[in-house]
């Protein structure tokens, strides 16, 4: 599956639930997938929202889903400029109705991350995370 055409879609979707918001989204092309369709779409609505929501605050605001490597293996990963997190507590970001932010500050229900993950696990993959408070996060995935 072209998982570049649906992080497209689930990005334009966004922007049409925030018309108002300036956002820069970049997809990069060739990111293909063999998995469950609507599995794997579920990834990206969750990791997307999840930056998108935690971009919210600035003005303007910049996505990014893309391609890389991790030990010779493909991983697709998406980035932002938002708000970030303290890695320090990183161990908690993919727990169910963990939130590593004050329910005052962002809303969600806290099971974004942790559905995203399970979908990768059984898909035979792992995920992980990278960020710096005020400086964005980077959330990363990989497929069997």
């Amino acid at each position: 599956m072209d998982l570049s055409a649906i992080a497209q879609l689930v990005g334009s979707e966004l922007q049409q639930q925030g018309p108002d918001r300036q956002v820069g989204f970049e997809v990069a092309a060739g990111a293909v997938a063999v998995g469950d369709p609507h599995l794997l779409r579920t990834v990206l609505d969750n990791l997307l929202a999840n930056v998108w929501k935690f971009t919210g605050k600035p003005p303007k605001a910049r996505l990014e889903f893309g391609i890389t490597e991790d030990n010779g293996q493909r991983a697709y990963f998406v980035r932002d400029d938002g708000a970030g997190f303290d890695m320090a507590h990183a161990d908690k970001l993919f727990g169910a109705f963990q939130s590593l932010h004050g329910a005052n500050e962002f809303e969600g229900t806290g099971i974004g991350l942790a559905t995203m993950q399970r979908i990768v696990h059984r898909h035979g993959g792992r995920v992980w995370a990278e960020s710096a408070v005020g400086e964005g996060a980077t959330f990363y995935f990989t497929l069997a």
